[in-house]
């Protein structure tokens, strides 16, 4: 599978490096790591690590510092720090799975489309990271994963989102996610008001408050539409093909049923407070 890249000089000393394979490109995915004096936020997947030590070339790299623990998130973590010395920053519960990530994927589409991260030694993220030109918070941001977090950068009002933003409207989820959360979550980034946000997969939003609040909107919209039709005892099948249209069935075959608009349901009747990290 050839790889692709791509690397945005966006402002400040900012860089977008975007990865893809053959084949994430044909399925529409690919990965995007943003480095900043040394440090890079969030690492693509393994199967693009090729290209992304090419894009970084004889750049500096200190530290990497990860989002939360899907693989087309920490892929790099390993090679960079063999490469550079880098230490890797990860939420504390993802400290082990780094560490010691599991040889054999839970689903094949993850070994296909992203592959098997190398083991990398980390350490958890502490409040902020800090260079000699940036100092990059650490916003606990619950919805996607239990412990998922962002990177605001305030004095330029730069937010790395991780996936917490992926479009102002996604279609399908996983079951590992947790809508009210993830609402809750966007409504304590939007507060910061950022001037740029770097999404891991769509890249650079250049009008991030918009980009926000249509998020909002839209999840607002679909959790209350989708409570109401369940009281109405509609199953999560019956509410996706009213709401959301009928199944896309390539990407539930190509997943195993991973992702689905009836999962995506199912996560809207979730309550809020599943993930226990505090949003306010």
């Amino acid at each position: 599978m050839r790889p692709f890249l791509r690397v945005e000089t966006v402002e400040g000393g900012l860089e977008i490096i975007r990865v893809e394979t053959r084949l994430s490109r044909r399925l529409g995915f690919c990965g995007h790591a943003s480095l900043l004096d040394g440090v890079m936020l969030d690492a693509c997947f393994p199967r693009a690590v090729r290209p992304l030590l090419e894009a970084v070339g004889n750049r500096r790299v200190d530290v990497v510092a990860v989002t939360h623990e899907h693989e087309d998130h920490v892929g790099g973590c390993g090679p960079l720090a063999r490469r550079f010395g880098a230490d890797v920053l990860c939420p504390e519960a993802l400290v082990p799975v780094l560490s010691n990530p599991p040889s054999v994927p839970r689903l094949p589409y993850r070994h296909l489309l992203w592959g098997i991260p190398e083991p990398s030694p980390a350490r958890p993220l502490e409040r902020e990271i800090r260079t000699s030109k940036f100092r990059i918070e650490v916003i606990p941001t619950p919805g996607h994963t239990r412990d998922h977090v962002c990177f605001f950068e305030s004095e330029r009002r730069w937010l790395f989102a991780g996936d917490l933003f992926l479009g102002p409207r996604v279609l399908q989820a996983r079951l590992v996610e947790n809508a009210a959360d993830l609402l809750a979550s966007l409504h304590r980034v939007a507060a910061l008001r950022p001037r740029l946000l770097v999404c891991a997969h769509k890249g650079v939003i250049r009008q991030p408050e918009e980009a926000l609040q249509a998020k909002i909107s839209y999840l607002s919209r679909l959790i209350d539409g989708v409570r109401r039709l369940a009281d109405r005892g509609l199953s999560p099948s019956a509410i996706a093909r009213q709401l959301l249209g009928r199944e896309d069935l390539f990407m539930t075959a190509f997943t195993f049923g991973d992702y689905s608009k009836a999962r995506l349901v199912r996560v809207a009747l979730e309550a809020p407070g599943r993930y226990l990290v505090p949003v306010g």
